[in-house]
C-alpha cells in the first residue's frame, strides 16, 4: 500500500511513533506499506527528518520520491 505523506505530517515531530503505533494496532506488517514523501521533505533543514525516516525504514515501511523533478529542487 502507497500512502503519500504530506509536509505538515513530517512537521509533527512525533510521526514515526504515531504511525508505528497505528500500524502495529491494526497488524500492517511494515514492509506492506510504501510511504511516498516529496523531494522537498527530503531536502529541508528539520533535523527530525532524518529521524523519522530511519526510525520508519527500520520497521520495514519503504519509501518512495513522489513528484521528483517538478519545480522543487534547489538550483
Amino acid at each position: 500500500m502507497a500512502v503519500n505523506i504530506s509536509p505538515g505530517q513530517m512537521n509533527n515531530e512525533a510521526f514515526d511513533q504515531e504511525l508505528i503505533k497505528l500500524i502495529d494496532q491494526i497488524g500492517l506488517p511494515g514492509d506492506a506499506l510504501k510511504l511516498e514523501v516529496t523531494e522537498l521533505m527530503m531536502i529541508q533543514p528539520r533535523s527530525h527528518n532524518a529521524r523519522i525516516l530511519n526510525a520508519l525504514t527500520t520497521k520495514g515501511i519503504k519509501l518512495a520520491m513522489d513528484d521528483f523533478g517538478t519545480g522543487y529542487s534547489l538550483e
